[in-house]
Parts: C-alpha cells; sequence; structure tokens
C-alpha cells in the first residue's frame, strides 16, 4: 500500500503561473527586454529560482552579480504578487480529504521553489504546515530535484519505503527524483511540462484530473 504521497508544487498542486509570468516580466521589462509569453516562462519553471533566472536574463553566461541582482528583483516583486491568482487546481482539497481518511497514509511537499514561497501558498490556500509530513523548498538542502535527496529524506521522516512512495509531478526533475529514489511516480498531465516528454523519459503513469488521483494510487505496481 502507498503510504506516502510526495507532491511537487507549482503545475502539479497549484496553477501559479499567471503570478510568476507578471512578476518575470516585470523584471525583463526593466532590462528594456520584450515580455514573455506564459507559454515560454513555463519553460523555466522547476529547475530552482537560479535556473529561472538565467532563462529570464537570457544568456547561460550572465555574470554572477548581474544573476543575483535579477534574483533579488524577481523575489522581491514575487512577494507582493504571489497570492493574487494562484490556485490549487480542481480537486486537490477533496483528493487531500480522501487520501488522509486511512491513519497510515501521509502527504508531503517537495518543490524547488524557495521554501518561504511554498509555505506561503499552502498557508493561504488553508493547508498549514503541520497539515503535511514536511515542505521542502528548493533551497534547503545543497541539492534539488532531480536529486534524489529530498526524496530521501521525507521518507525518513514519514517512515516509508520507496515501495510504499509516490511522487507525483509535472517535469522532468520530479521524474528523475522519484527514478533515482526508486519510488513510484505518477506524472500530472495538465502542468508546464509536456506529458509526452515524461512519457518518453520513463513515466508509465499519469493522471488528468484530481478525481482520478487515488484510483490511480492504489493501483500503482512496480516496474523499475
Amino acid at each position: 500500500m502507498i503510504k506516502l504521497a510526495i507532491f511537487d508544487l507549482d503545475g502539479t498542486l497549484v496553477d501559479s503561473i499567471h503570478d510568476i509570468a507578471v512578476s518575470a516580466n516585470h523584471v525583463v521589462k526593466s532590462y528594456g527586454r520584450d515580455p514573455f509569453h506564459v507559454d515560454e516562462i513555463k519553460k523555466f519553471i522547476g529547475d530552482g529560482l537560479k535556473a529561472f533566472v538565467t532563462g529570464l536574463a537570457g544568456s547561460n553566461e550572465a555574470s554572477d552579480e548581474l544573476l543575483k541582482k535579477v534574483s533579488q528583483e524577481f523575489a522581491s516583486h514575487y512577494d507582493a504578487q504571489l497570492l493574487k491568482n494562484t490556485r490549487f487546481y480542481p480537486g486537490v482539497q477533496s483528493f487531500f480529504e480522501k487520501f488522509k481518511r486511512h491513519p497510515e497514509r501521509k502527504i508531503a511537499v517537495v518543490t524547488n521553489k524557495p521554501e518561504n514561497h511554498a509555505r506561503i501558498i499552502l498557508r493561504h490556500l488553508g493547508y498549514g504546515d503541520n497539515y503535511f509530513v514536511e515542505i521542502f523548498g528548493g533551497d534547503r538542502f545543497e541539492v534539488k530535484k532531480p536529486h534524489p535527496k529530498p526524496l530521501i529524506e521525507m521518507m525518513r521522516l514519514a517512515n516509508a519505503t520507496p515501495e510504499q512512495t509516490v511522487m507525483i509531478g509535472d517535469s522532468h526533475q520530479d521524474l528523475g527524483a522519484a527514478l533515482a529514489a526508486k519510488t513510484h511516480f505518477i506524472a500530472a498531465s495538465f502542468g508546464y511540462y509536456p506529458l509526452s516528454s515524461l512519457l518518453i523519459q520513463g513515466a508509465q503513469h499519469f493522471f488528468d484530473h484530481f478525481d482520478e488521483l487515488e484510483i490511480k494510487i492504489n493501483g500503482l505496481i512496480k516496474t523499475y
């Protein structure tokens, strides 16, 4: 039986792209660049703030000083923006309630987003820190997804084995972390990373709506 469900945040539990886009375009316009389309910004999400800002800066060779400055400007604007449009995807609250009716089942969040932002969003949406085993942001450890360490540490806290754990996410970072930690993986087909790419990279299960997710979890059979 699956005892631990570990969720990614952006593009999996919450649709945050519009708030991220507002802050991102605020920054790039201040540097005289044309604003990004939402679909372009989706490509930058998931690798953590530094990689995201590198994408906004438009060059892998941007100086550390510039990256630091852009990071600070984005974070400052996003602090005031992150709750304006971000919402749970339909069915999240209902899934949480049903999944946790079983006394041995637990929920956790592992995101590459800065942890403070993740906690603020979840509290605003009605789920305080104590609801989850833990919330790990991309700045919690010296490594982030797709490195398995955040998942391994979460399993330790939850007293769950890889066979009892499922990672649920929308990106190659989520899939890579699950493969490395030897957990199950279910892809969110509605997220920011193309489902077709996840299937090519080894994902074997996906869901289209949270109403389906508990059935998908209950039907998991380890195949890798």
